[in-house]
């Protein structure tokens, strides 16, 4: 897409009492910043890979055992959904990061 700009990430808001409240940010596959958790990139991985990856991280460490909405395995306490977008003819990985009160 010459001449155009893509976003890299997309804030999700919600209006408990009125006013905006940031709930989650989604981070594009395609074109979002590169984020890591435990040294494991999650934007832009197919996503057998991330599965793997974050498989072997939750049983190197002991860490139990959460699958996202979507169905990727995720230890305790990292509040995200890991979601994939085309790129071509291959699918590949971006997260939503969500507040504890989000409904992912």
């Amino acid at each position: 897409m010459t001449g155009s700009k893509q976003t890299g990430v997309t804030a999700h808001y919600w209006y408990p009492e009125g006013l905006p409240v940031l709930g989650a940010v989604t981070v594009h596959g395609r074109t979002g910043p590169q984020i890591a958790h435990a040294g494991i990139p999650l934007i832009g991985a197919t996503p057998s890979r991330l599965d793997e990856a974050m498989s072997q991280h939750i049983k190197n460490h002991d860490l139990g055992l959460l699958f996202t909405p979507s169905g990727s395995p995720i230890p305790p306490g990292l509040q995200c959904d890991i979601n994939t977008t085309r790129a071509g003819d291959t699918a590949i990985s971006e997260v939503t990061f969500a507040s504890a009160d989000w409904e992912l």
